[in-house]
């Protein structure tokens, strides 16, 4: 019997299963000698799913843009390409065409909420697009993934780690962490980006170096986010490259940690950090113009007096900032607390309120990135169908290709769309192969 072998049971390679799966079924209805494998290094399938979204799930985006990806120009191709294949947009995978119930999203044009749809997943969407399962839980979306594995009765290979892939006169030979060998008629890379650099790959694979983003960051003022470790901020922060110009804005949650500063915001913008002197800005009173900051604080000011406070720096900041925040925020401004407050340091106090400034060093954590940047080149494959141009018969998607994006659903988005894309493909190769 031939196999389909996908090399990672993340989601990707449920996704690229699951719909080459049904491309078989489609093709072949009275033939069943071309099987599906998923093999899975961990000790069972999509465990990597329960983690995203703070175990919720943050599954999709209901406006998955092309540009906010790295390489966005390869990625709007392959949404064209996934839209335009009729034997996927065919398939019984992703033929449910209803709007989904209590998601507001219209479906129709939407292969990834179409292939949910069809698995009877509800959402619901939240702010920025975000599309959650109505349950809340991410093992929702692994349930639904998961049984209709076990109904295209695909075979589940897990802890076993491929260690290298090698061509042969019928396709690829697969070399098994357990000492055994496999072979596959067709093989999908949908191992993600730390797993494509254990395995030793064909010549004609071009790889890219890979690197972590999607994180926090460290920065050099460690004397001033040490006081404020686990503490929560709302506010607008802005990375600026080696000259001071602005290079992008997020606005949202911040927390700081020792080494720097975390939360959905700075991970948007660890994904621009090029660790050249680069500067994170947080700005307290996005609100406000820095040409209006002066008149806010003094007018802060005047009402400390007329409450009877007394005026000092940290009496304008309390009721608007957290008290260990303002302490730094003092600290950070150069203001005296045992000086008399004068029309300089509320200039001072406006700026930092303005451009709290923090050096970037790099990625702070590592094990908390979400995504790994590089992996295979993406200009070494077929934007029609994700086959590698020099080796016939070896596809890849997801995290495998160097494509990654921000928070907010989009790398899952890619994950599915590339995961279907990638198997119905496979699938349509490995059917005329056999």
């Amino acid at each position: 019997m031939s196999k389909l072998v996908i090399i990672g049971g993340g989601a990707s390679g449920l996704a690229a299963a699951i719909a080459a799966a049904c491309t078989i079924q489609a093709k072949q209805r009275a033939d069943k000698h071309l099987e599906v494998v998923l093999c899975e290094a961990a000790d069972r399938v999509g465990k990597s799913i329960l983690a995203t979204g703070n175990g919720r799930c943050n599954f999709s985006n209901s406006n998955p843009d092309p540009c906010y990806y790295w390489n966005g120009e390869f990625v709007g191709r392959v949404f064209e390409a996934l839209e335009s294949t009729s034997s996927l947009c065919q398939s019984e995978c992703v033929d449910h065409m209803a709007a989904a119930p209590f998601g507001h999203v219209a479906v129709a044009d939407n292969v990834p909420l179409r292939f949910f749809d069809s698995l009877n997943l509800a959402w619901r969407e939240e702010a920025q697009g975000k599309l959650y399962p109505l349950a809340n839980k991410s093992s929702v979306v692994l349930d639904v993934l998961r049984a209709r594995i076990q109904t295209l009765g695909i075979c589940e290979l897990c802890e076993q780690r491929v260690v290298s892939i090698r061509r042969n006169d019928d396709g690829y030979t697969l070399s098994l962490s357990s000492g055994e060998t496999m072979d596959a008629a067709v093989v999908v890379l949908a191992c993600g980006g730390r797993g494509i650099e254990q395995i030793k790959l064909p010549a004609g694979c071009a790889t890219k170096l890979g690197k972590p983003v999607l994180g926090p960051l460290r920065v050099s003022e460690t004397s001033l986010v040490k006081s404020l470790d686990n503490v929560r901020v709302r506010s607008a922060a802005r990375l600026l490259d080696e000259s001071g110009n602005l290079t992008s804005t997020e606005i949202g949650e911040v927390l700081f940690r020792p080494y720097g500063v975390s939360g959905i915001a700075i991970f948007n913008l660890s994904r621009l950090i090029a660790y050249k002197d680069q500067v994170i800005e947080l700005d307290f009173i996005p609100a406000l113009k820095d040409e209006d900051a002066l008149e806010f604080v003094m007018r802060r000011a005047t009402q400390c007096q007329a409450l009877g406070y007394g005026v000092s720096a940290e009496t304008i900041l309390r009721g608007l900032v957290l008290p260990p925040v303002a302490r730094a925020i003092v600290k950070a401004a150069h203001i005296s607390s045992h000086l008399p407050f004068q029309q300089r340091d509320g200039e001072a106090l406006a700026k930092t309120l303005k451009h709290f400034v923090l050096h970037v060093q790099g990625i702070g954590d590592e094990r908390q990135c979400q995504v790994m940047r590089g992996g295979l080149d993406v200009a070494s494959f077929n934007v029609q169908t994700l086959e590698a141009n020099k080796l016939p018969g070896l596809f890849a998607c997801g995290e495998a290709l160097d494509v990654d994006g921000p928070c907010g659903g989009f790398n899952l988005h890619w994950a599915w769309a590339s995961g279907l894309l990638a198997g119905s493909q496979a699938a349509l190769k490995a059917c005329d192969l056999s």
